[in-house]
């Protein structure tokens, strides 16, 4: 039994995190980038339907609620609220939510609708999926049009707002 336990963690590490992904119904926004679902039915996990998840989305960062234009980009956030997406998890952050693309039927993702609406940054630290040459064209487009955000004469990133936060400490 003892060698048992290292051998499934093992298994479960060879299954690709890119393969997981599931329905869910988005139940509110809780910042400008992050969600909480509700897992819906699917074949692969009876198991796990009716799992509430804090989900982040992947490759982009909005502003803060305290930071100038956080309360805008929670306000883009909540307009996904009882809305169904198919959750594309990537991972998991050093906070415990699942990192995703959101999809919503079309094929489009949340992510493409923040960042055109200017509610968010493409997170050049933490996007390398294919989709994120797409986003940054996305995001220059914005700030070409002045969209959102991209209004204010010089927008921080919210990883230098928050790190300008953390040594005022």
């Amino acid at each position: 039994m003892r060698n048992l336990i290292p051998t499934l963690l093992f298994c479960i590490c060879l299954v690709p995190v890119s393969a997981w992904s599931f329905p869910a119904e988005i139940l509110r926004a809780l910042d400008g980038d992050t969600y909480q679902v509700l897992r819906l039915p699917d074949d692969h996990a009876a198991e796990t339907h009716g799992q509430i998840l804090r989900i982040r989305l992947y490759g982009i960062d909005s502003p803060e609620r305290t930071q100038a234009y956080g309360a805008e980009a929670s306000s883009q956030a909540h307009c996904f609220e009882n809305v169904l997406v198919d959750i594309e998890a990537t991972g998991i952050d050093k906070y415990g939510r699942t990192v995703a693309l959101a999809r919503l039927d079309d094929g489009s993702t949340i992510q493409e609708h923040l960042l055109r609406n200017g509610a968010a940054w493409v997170y050049p630290q933490f996007c390398k999926k294919s989709e994120c040459n797409k986003w940054r064209k996305i995001e220059s487009q914005a700030r070409k049009n002045k969209v959102g955000l991209w209004d204010s004469a010089s927008p921080t990133p919210p990883w230098r707002w928050r790190h300008m936060q953390n040594g005022k400490r």
